[in-house]
Order: C-alpha cells, then sequence, then structure tokens
C-alpha cells in the first residue's frame, strides 16, 4: 500500500512504468502495526469481541453464501449507506436500523 506510492507517483511524472510487490502478510501488518506495536512492547491489546456482539451492524465480519468472509466498515450510516445499497444492487434497500441511533449506543461503558 503506502510503500508503492513512490513508484506509481514516479510513473505519472516520467511517464515509465515500474514494479511493484505486494504481500497479504505485509499489508495486513502495515494496517495494524499499531496493535503489533503495542503487543511487542508488553501492552494488554484487548480480543475483538465476538461477532454476535458486535452493536453496530454495519461495522464488522461477515460470511458470503459461498463462505468467504467480508470486512464492512461503514461510519456514518447516513452517508454512507446509499452507496452500499447500491453497490450489492438493492438501492432502494432501507438502513438496518431505522432510527439514527448512535452506533456505539449499547455498549457497556468503559470502566
Amino acid at each position: 500500500m503506502a510503500p508503492s506510492s513512490p513508484r506509481c507517483t514516479g510513473a505519472k511524472k516520467t511517464g515509465q512504468g515500474g514494479e511493484v510487490r505486494a504481500s497479504l502478510l505485509a499489508s495486513g501488518m502495515w494496517a495494524n502495526n499499531f496493535l503489533i506495536q503495542a503487543s511487542l512492547c508488553g501492552a494488554a491489546v484487548p480480543p475483538r469481541p465476538p461477532r454476535e456482539e458486535t452493536t453496530h451492524a454495519l461495522g464488522g465480519t461477515y460470511r458470503t453464501e459461498d463462505g468467504r468472509w467480508f470486512l464492512l466498515a461503514l461510519t456514518s450510516e447516513a452517508r454512507q449507506w446509499p452507496a452500499l445499497a447500491t453497490a450489492i444492487g438493492q438501492p432502494t434497500c432501507s438502513p438496518i436500523r431505522a432510527s439514527p441511533t448512535p452506533p456505539r449506543a449499547g455498549r457497556t461503558p468503559l470502566r
């Protein structure tokens, strides 16, 4: 992701392409580097709560009919729902919640 940016911008300026290599492991580590660093430094990293205990249906992991998994991460239902509904071929589908309740409303308070 980020390490390939110089290659892409260089191609724009010079017109010459370059080889970019990526790995899923490296990309995953780059995306989670703060958790990896915290763990290496001895910090307690809480586990992800079970999918059944989510308080925000538009942010979580889901399994498709064919057994694959995907991560849904919508942070603004009002702004992002129409695009998601269109992308899944259901542009007239209503949002999951009928009221604009904040996504974290039912969550256990921090102690």
